[in-house]
């Protein structure tokens, strides 16, 4: 079986390593504008939000970012 494949407007893009699961802008500092983040991707249902696991958001899930947040980076 031979297959072939070809794709058109490959980017590449590096993203850096976050320092927390907290750190959801990735730019490896904790800091308003993750809690903003955290607190938008909240209100709109987006899965960004979602800390626990459990495909459920709720305050399991607020009280997992803000744990994740105050544990800081490494």
């Amino acid at each position: 079986v031979s297959v072939d494949c070809f794709f058109d407007n490959i980017e590449l893009m590096v993203v850096p390593e976050q320092c927390s699961s907290a750190d959801l802008n990735r730019d490896g500092e904790l800091n308003f504008f993750d809690v903003s983040q955290f607190l938008a991707a909240y209100s709109s249902n987006d899965p960004v939000a979602e800390f626990t696991g459990d495909c459920q958001l709720d305050f399991f899930d607020v009280s997992a970012f803000l744990s994740a947040y105050s544990a800081g980076c490494p």
